[in-house]
């Protein structure tokens, strides 16, 4: 062999050695780093990549909520907590029907804080001072639940009725009434009153938009008819299955935000236009 073959030779072994530590090195140290990394890097919900795979999501939510609602303990008393504009009472008269127990405006058997002594706060309406047994509850979009709020107002709440039912007259209005709730979130029978503040003493959260599945859900339980079945509340029937409509500026959108951050915090995953499964 010549020095010249002798030179190649040992240049090609010291590369195949080469190559060989470094195989090792990455089988041994990178990828089980990298396997290790995947294992607590799981996201808590799967990606959503289009509106196909979100509103399977969606489906999926509601399927786990009213399963949820329907394996709550029937050997004991079942507990709605109501919250206000979220269609509880048409759950209050299912629930009466269905299974015979009086909820919400028919009576409640959990404990409430206190509200104020000028606030005309129904009970039905109170936060529950504990959590509650055996119970679930229905929250909404904040921005939704306020439209419905004010559209709702137009026909039972003389203050409401003097803003117009425009987009114009419906930022007028939330600004009002952030200025009343922030002196008391007792204003307006405690219709805007944060969510998270009864949700958080619920077993059970279900998202509105679920709301005809956990109806049907019920009205099967219970061997009703439901084609008989009418909403209690007609602002559910014009607001069920549509997200809000009327706009708000940036600033007005950054108070109800600022105001309901709680909600956003900790429920945002139940609302209809979230990005994550429940």
């Amino acid at each position: 062999m010549t020095g010249y073959e002798c030179y190649l030779f040992s240049s090609c072994r010291y590369r195949a050695l080469l190559s060989k530590v470094f195989f090792v090195l990455v089988t041994s140290t990178v990828v089980p780093l990298l396997l290790l990394r995947r294992t607590f890097d799981i996201a808590p919900y799967p990606a959503i990549k289009s509106l196909e795979s979100a509103a399977k999501a969606r489906r999926n939510c509601c399927e786990l909520a009213v399963q949820r609602t329907a394996d709550l303990d029937k050997f004991k008393r079942i507990e709605f907590i109501h919250i206000p504009k979220t269609g509880g009472s048409s759950i209050e008269d299912l629930m009466k029907r269905a299974w015979n127990v009086s909820v919400g405006i028919k009576g409640i058997q959990y404990e409430t804080v206190e509200v104020s002594a000028q606030a005309a706060c129904p009970f039905w309406h109170r936060v529950p001072l504990h959590s509650v047994a055996n119970s679930f509850t229905i929250v909404r979009d904040p921005f939704e639940r306020l439209e419905s709020e004010f559209k709702w107002g137009q026909h039972y709440h003389r203050l409401y009725r003097t803003f117009a039912l425009n987009s114009k007259g419906f930022e007028s209005w939330v600004n009002r009434v952030l200025q009343e709730v922030n002196k008391t979130q007792d204003f307006a029978d405690c219709h805007l009153v944060p969510q998270w503040k009864y949700a958080q003493k619920a077993d059970v959260i279900v998202p509105f938009n679920c709301l005809s599945q956990l109806q049907e859900s019920i009205i099967q339980q219970g061997g009703l008819n439901w084609s008989k079945v009418i909403h209690s509340n007609k602002s559910i029937q014009s607001t069920e299955n549509s997200s809000w409509t009327f706009e708000l500026s940036k600033d007005v959108r950054e108070a109800v935000t600022e105001y309901y951050s709680d909600d956003f915090l900790n429920l945002r995953k139940y609302f209809i236009n979230s990005n994550e499964i429940c």
